[in-house]
């Protein structure tokens, strides 16, 4: 489940990206898995990304945001590593 974020995370390792910039997962109250993953640029203002068959993906202080309800967890890790793949950053 989380291997693409694994993947995601380990490409960017050198020595210094990753003392700054990673992802966190964390539960939610409501309940689900909140996905934070910050690329290190910012990914433009806070907005909605998408929300779709359960998952919720937004833009919040420059980073992705995603939160998916029990049972879509392998579906938002997978979702949130393609999202940010594809986000224009702040130029």
């Amino acid at each position: 489940m989380i291997e693409p974020l694994l993947a995601w995370w380990t490409a960017r390792l050198n020595g210094e990206w990753e003392h700054r910039y990673g992802f966190t997962i964390e539960t939610a109250d409501n309940p689900g898995l909140i996905v934070t993953l910050d690329p290190g640029e910012p990914l433009g203002p806070d907005r909605i990304v998408e929300q779709q068959s359960g998952l919720d993906f937004r833009v919040r202080a420059g980073t992705l945001v995603g939160f998916a309800p029990p049972g879509l967890e392998a579906a938002l890790m997978s979702r949130a590593v393609e999202l940010v793949e594809f986000l224009p950053t702040e130029i």
